[in-house]
């Protein structure tokens, strides 16, 4: 059993703790990332504000009680349109990209693993009664 933030206990097993500690994994995996971005300022700035914005998350999914969660839709857009500006100045990716490349390119492909993992635990759990 482990405590949510309130108090209330809940199973270690649950698909709550579960999908926040995907989160804080994912936030660990660009922790890394960040640690080896020193000679990439703006990724590094852009890296910490997601962590910060993954804490908060990671809160939300901790209270169960929580009907207003902090990240909002004008934090997904904020992300959306920087993918969009990223993927614009590459070439259009014509096959599977298998990970690697640099240190920091390979844990930015383990954070993307990992996101898209949370992302399916926290649709499942906001449409459970958990």
């Amino acid at each position: 059993m482990t405590s949510l933030c309130g108090g209330s206990r809940i199973s270690k097993a649950s698909l709550r703790v579960d999908t926040y500690g995907d989160i804080d994994e994912l936030s660990s995996f660009l922790g890394v990332a960040v640690a080896q971005s020193s000679e990439y300022s703006e990724l590094e700035s852009e890296l910490l504000e997601i962590q910060h914005d993954l804490f908060w998350l990671a809160a939300d999914f901790a209270s169960p009680n929580a009907t207003d969660f902090r990240i909002s839709s004008e934090h997904v857009t904020r992300l959306e349109k920087r993918i969009q500006q990223l993927e614009s100045i590459l070439t259009p990716q014509r096959c599977f990209i298998l990970p690697g490349g640099c240190p920091l390119a390979a844990h930015l492909h383990a954070a993307r693993t990992v996101c898209r993992r949370a992302e399916r635990k926290a649709v499942a759990l906001l449409n459970s009664d958990d």
